[in-house]
């Protein structure tokens, strides 16, 4: 019925929400006999550069008459790179080399602009979220079998997040709800990035490992000029979380 049509419309909820998963995956193998240079190397990248909004503009208007008001922007996102490389056989010098990358650079964001007023019936809730699971492996090997050969080797592992995550109430807006009030922001990372490498041989070997991890993310909640928020018989909550897991 047209009646039930409305009700339905009433429920007033702006949602935007991305699921991504990325997924980079590398090898290479090389096998010589007698020779002066046996080489591999191998390479895994993930870049992610990506935009999530809900935006409500300037001096608007919203209200509900009967239920919740709801702005939320999600974006969740699993990265994986696995890089291997391997150099086997008899030479002069044998030489492999590993290198995987992710790198994030996502912005959430939940904007509410200015001198909007907002009325709800019962609860009204804004909320930017992110998550992010990266995980990087990279291994090498270099063996030589040659009398005095040499064995060269390298595993570079690095994860970038730079997440910017925003839930911002604009000046001299106007919130008003019969329940609660939550305005958030939360950023989950859990980052692991692991690096192997293996020289071996009857000569000089030489190996090393890097590994790199940095995270320049921003987590914002932010309440304007002027603004005012009113809740008639519920909770006003203002929350910003950044949770980090790191190996």
């Amino acid at each position: 019925s047209t009646n039930r049509l409305l009700e339905l419309v009433d429920v007033l909820n702006f949602l935007t929400s991305n699921n991504y998963y990325a997924e980079a995956i590398s090898g290479a193998l090389a096998i010589g006999d007698n020779g002066n240079f046996l080489g591999v190397g191998s390479v895994a990248m993930v870049f992610e550069d990506t935009n999530t909004y809900v935006e409500i503009g300037n001096e608007n208007t919203i209200k509900s008459t009967k239920s919740d008001i709801s702005l939320k922007a999600k974006a969740d996102t699993t990265a994986r790179t696995i890089a291997g490389a391997v150099a086997a056989g008899k030479s002069a010098t044998a030489a492999g080399a590993g290198i995987s990358v992710v790198s994030t650079d996502n912005v959430v964001r939940v904007n509410l602009g200015t001198k909007d007023n907002i009325e709800s019936a019962a609860a009204y809730t804004q909320s930017a979220e992110s998550i992010d699971d990266s995980l990087v492996i990279t291994a090498e090997a270099a063996v030589n079998a040659k009398d005095s050969g040499r064995s060269y080797g390298a595993s570079v592992s690095i994860v970038l997040n730079g997440n910017l995550v925003e839930s911002n109430v604009g000046a001299q807006s106007k919130i008003t709800a019969a329940k609660d009030i939550n305005v958030s922001t939360k950023a989950d990372h859990d980052l692991c990035n692991i690096a192997v490498g293996v020289q071996g041989g009857k000569g000089a070997a030489l190996g090393g490992t890097i590994l790199f991890q940095k995270t320049t993310g921003q987590t914002y909640t932010y309440v304007g000029d002027q603004a005012v928020l009113t809740s008639t018989s519920g909770n006003i909550n203002l929350t910003a979380d950044t949770v980090e897991k790191m190996v």
